[in-house]
């Protein structure tokens, strides 16, 4: 079952768990009981009073599948049975590549848990391996009963730190439009702020060209702000239509909504809480690599990484947006930079 919880929370504000970052020894049955929660970026479930991502658990091998150039593992503790299947090298890229298992082995599988597209828990293994010792399992067995009343024991999560939506150094998307394109009218820019207000006000929709063409409010300010350019002539149907697409482009241009990739004319706001978790990931990811976790990462680095995300393929100005979410990271001191040019997680 799925919940809801504020959507605002950040990884910062998850990360305040102990067992956020933990592989939490857990049976099979209960991987399934897990509640998970509505955050973006992250699959995060609701253990009792904590936040979790990442599982470890034993068990024997029932099935082994084939599957896109990797094995999927069936594995049974006797509580139920969950799909495994590993992310490493040795596991990817190779079709013809040996299993790691015999049916009848016993597996330890540490890794993230996750939802195929048919609603399916599986573990996406970080490690995989078959495990000689039979006494092995019966430890984990033991430990996993006395982790689990520690689990249910309250926890008193410190205050959450939420995504500050009224910050009004977000940026200012029609001020962006002004510096790139000039004030033509103040009739064009009040219509400019009415029609980003009705997207904001439907922020997790996408739409067409046409979704506010027939809005009256609208209608009527963009002839304002036509009459006002042209010397009062009255406009015609096909210059306002002109008008409304003229202002999709250049709130495109701006970088305050984005084409939805693979969807021509179709278009959505860009959501700065999820620019910034996927920033933050990458951040993270980067600081990885090596495991020095004091390495800064530039911002270019980052613009390349947000264009090869799908979502944000098309977004315009990524710099200027990516720099605009670093410093709203910076003042909730979730990253922090000496020069501005490179980033660092505070932890």
């Amino acid at each position: 079952m799925d919940i809801r919880i504020n959507h605002k929370m950040n990884i910062r504000s998850l990360a305040q768990d102990p067992l956020f970052n933990a592989n939490v020894r857990l049976f099979i049955k209960d991987i399934y009981e897990l509640e998970r929660l509505k955050v973006q970026t992250y699959a995060v479930y609701r253990l009792h009073d904590h936040f979790i991502r990442k599982v470890d658990i034993y068990g024997i091998v029932v099935a082994i599948e084939s599957r896109n150039s990797t094995y999927v593992y069936s594995v049974d503790d006797g509580t139920a049975v969950i799909e495994c299947f590993a992310t490493n090298k040795e596991q990817l890229n190779y079709v013809n590549l040996k299993p790691l298992f015999q049916l009848g082995d016993i597996a330890r599988i540490i890794g993230h848990i996750i939802i195929t597209e048919d609603g399916t828990r599986q573990i996406e293994a970080r490690t995989i391996y078959p495990v000689e010792d039979a006494n092995a399992e019966l430890l984990h067995y033991i430990l996993t009963l006395r982790d689990m009343k520690s689990y249910r024991k309250k926890f008193d999560r410190p205050e959450l730190i939420m995504w500050d939506e009224d910050n009004d150094d977000k940026g200012d998307p029609i001020a962006v439009i002004m510096k790139l394109e000039g004030v033509k009218s103040d009739e064009r820019v009040t219509f400019q702020r009415a029609f980003l207000r009705q997207i904001q006000a439907n922020a997790s929709n996408v739409f067409s060209p046409t979704t506010y063409r027939d809005i009256p409010e609208l209608v009527e300010l963009a002839k304002q702000a036509l009459r006002a350019e042209s010397g009062g002539e009255e406009p015609k149907k096909i210059e306002i239509t002109a008008f409304f697409n003229a202002t999709i482009q250049s709130f495109f241009r701006s970088g305050c909504i984005i084409e939805v990739y693979g969807r021509n004319n179709l278009y959505k706001l860009v959501d700065n809480y999820h620019l910034a978790q996927l920033i933050i990931d990458i951040i993270r990811e980067a600081q990885q690599v090596g495991n020095d976790i004091s390495t800064g990462i530039f911002v270019e680095y980052m613009v390349v990484k947000v264009s090869e995300s799908d979502e944000y393929r098309t977004l315009c100005r990524k710099e200027t947006k990516i720099r605009e979410i670093l410093d709203l990271l910076v003042k909730q001191s979730i990253v922090y930079s000496s020069d501005n040019r490179e980033y660092k997680l505070t932890s």
